[in-house]
Formats: C-alpha cells, structure tokens, sequence
C-alpha cells in the first residue's frame, strides 16, 4: 500500500514537472489500481469499516462514565489510557467517513480521492495493527460497556415493578417466598409459598395455577441472574429450573403431544440423575395419553422423583393423583367462586386439595346449550 501511494504522488510528481504523457499514463494507471484496490477493500471490510465508529463511541462513552460517574475505577483508567492511540487514529477516521456519508460533493469528491491514494484503506490497517496491540484492553471496556448497559436495563426493570426484593440465596433449605408475582401481569394477586420439596398443586380452570407456577420458576431464575424477584421476600437455594408446560405437537418432526411429553419428562429424569439441585415444574402431567395409563404412570414418575434431590412443582387435574401422592407430597389449590351468572377468582393459594371444579359452570357461563351442561351435571353425578 505504501509503495502505491508512493509511486502514485512519483508518477504525478513526474507528470507536472516534466510534462510528460508517459508520466500522465503512468499516474492514471496507478490511479485505478488504487481505485479498485480501495472498492474491493471496503467491499470485503464494509462491516469493519463502520465498525470502527462503533469503536470510538464505545472509548468516549467508557471516558464520559469513569469520570462523571465511577471515578474509582482504575483499571478502566488504564485500558483507556492504553487505548488513546487507538481512539485518536478512530476520530480521524470517524470524521472522514462522516464526510463521505454527507452527501455533498466535497464528500463525494474526498470519497474518491481517499480511493485514489488509498488513504482510507492504509489508515484501516493502522487501526487494526493498533487494535491487536491493545486487544486485552479494548475488551476490558467492551465488557465494561456492558456491565453498564446491564445495569440500567435491571433499574430500568426495577422501577417498572410495584414491589421487588433481593433474594436471600441459601446452601440448603426450602423455596420460600413472600408476595410473589409474575413480573408480566399487570395487578397481579401477590401469594406467599413454601415449597419444602414436592407440592401438587389443584384447582379450577382459569383460577391461575400455570400463571402462578411460571411466577415461581421465573423468579427463580431472575434472583440467580439479576438479582431480582418480584417479591416482598424471597429466600432459596442456588438450583436450576426445568419445566414441562404449555406443550403443542410438533408436525415437523412428526411427534405426537404425547411423545413430545415423554421426552421432557425423561430429560428431567436424566438430569436427576447428576444430583444437581434442580427445580422442576410440570403442568398437567401425562395428559396426552389415556385416564388409565396417565394414572398409573404419572403416580410411579412423581414417587420416583420426590425420592432423588430437587423440588417439584406439578399441577394437575386428576384427584386421583393427588390422593395417590398426597403423603409424599404437599397440597395447594386455587379456588373459584360462582356469583350468579358470574365466576369470581380470587387468585389466592390456600393449602389443601381442591374441593369442587368450575369445567360445567364455565360451560353454562358461555351459554352452551342446557341439554348438554345437564346431562354432564348427572354424568359427574353419578361418579
């Protein structure tokens, strides 16, 4: 590159004072190399090229930070000291692509001088040699840019929310929490829970027993990344979170909602295996496959895996099931309450079995013929 640019400034020099046309020819050929080396250069590295903006607006926002705002932090100091050379070549660079970009002529007019004599592709490489030569110090900011951004996001997120809280995480010990929500409804109906080690949890349709178990495996994870729960009060061990909800068939892969099931079910029973300390929260267990068969086999899955290290957190439907596991596992429910032509849910968790279902009410609600809401009344009737 430098012996191009130097053989183009000899061939004009040359041009100008001998008056030769050999001279001209010589200038005009090195003239359209550069030029074709500059185009094939900025279409290989178009993505680089505007990097390098990016680049200096990340050094002058980590200035304007450690000084207006963390001034105690020295290594910050120091990459960016480190990386003045770099930031000073970026300016110039940032200048002269702003020009180009303008529009006006001076700009289209400079974009083709800085072909012609390959200024913009030689100053890219010094940029880039730079660059190498404080690579551990351009990522110390990167990251610091970073911890930054994450940190607005989180306050950003906190004050959006009516109440939150720190988490207390233990070594041992249950999930327990006070006024949980889920950070997405808006008024939500705060709950406390403990959750020792297995809770199936029952209750009527829409009465809010998935919204509540995503509240808590949510929140699980928001207090081991951010910090965060949406919580008065939330103490709990450090564990992972592994669910089993809202499943679809899978028509791509020619997998049944059943078979789609059984696969996560036995990714969480391969996973209890590790002895890590894991939560798992699973709605409407088995519920693709036959009464029969769901019984028996959500009954031995649940009892085989309250024996192995976790927490479990199942919602179903079948009393029978709960009946089955209630001396291994503990009860909650969620209630509904029929007021005329009307269904009131209070959203509260109470402990216990569920002691009657809303499936026949909320089909009168929606005005389903009576032949069909009665005769189901005298089918439940005689179970």
């Amino acid at each position: 590159m430098y012996f191009l640019q130097g053989l183009l400034a000899f061939c004009l020099i040359g041009a100008i004072l001998l008056r030769s046309n050999l001279w001209a020819t010589g200038f005009l050929v090195v003239a359209v190399v550069n030029l074709l080396i500059y185009l094939h250069t900025k279409c290989k590295y178009e993505g680089n090229l505007f990097m390098v903006s990016s680049l200096k607006e990340l050094f002058d926002f980590c200035n304007w930070i450690v000084k207006k705002l963390e001034p105690d932090r020295p290594e910050i100091l120091h990459a960016l000291e480190k990386t003045q050379k770099l930031s000073h070549r970026m300016l110039r660079w940032q200048t002269r692509k702003y020009q180009s970009i303008s529009g006006d002529v001076t700009g289209i007019l400079w974009d083709y001088i800085a072909g012609i004599t390959l200024h913009d592709v030689v100053a890219f490489y010094r940029i880039q040699k730079t660059l190498r030569a404080c690579k551990k110090e351009t990522m110390q900011l990167y990251t610091f840019a970073g911890e930054i951004d994450m940190e607005i996001a989180i306050a950003s997120f906190r004050k959006s929310l009516p109440q939150w809280c720190c988490p207390s995480l233990q070594s041992d010990g249950a999930i327990s929490v006070e006024e949980i929500s889920h950070p997405l409804m808006a008024d939500a109906i705060p709950n406390d829970f403990v959750l020792k080690k297995g809770v199936v949890l029952t209750g009527a349709n829409a009465s809010g027993k998935s919204t509540f178990m995503k509240a808590v495996a949510i929140n699980v994870i928001l207090a081991q990344t951010i910090n965060t729960c949406v919580a008065k009060n939330m103490k709990m061990p450090a564990i992972q979170v592994m669910t089993s909800m809202a499943l679809r068939d899978d028509v791509l892969q020619g997998e049944s909602y059943y078979m789609r099931e059984i696969k996560y079910l036995k990714r969480m029973l391969d996973e209890l295996e590790t002895g890590e300390p894991m939560l798992f929260v699973i709605d409407e267990i088995l519920k693709g496959t036959n009464t029969r068969e769901r019984l028996a086999a959500s009954n031995a899955i649940l009892s085989y895996m309250v024996q192995k290290q976790g927490f479990l957190l199942i919602a179903t439907h079948d009393l029978e099931l709960v009946y089955a596991l209630k001396n291994r596992y503990d009860t909650y429910y969620f209630d509904s309450q029929v007021h005329e032509k009307d269904i009131v849910f209070p959203y509260k968790i109470r402990r216990g079995i569920v002691g009657k279902t809303n499936a026949i009410d909320l089909m009168e609600l929606l005005d389903f013929p009576e032949e069909i809401t009665d005769q189901a009344r005298r089918e439940v009737g005689k179970r």
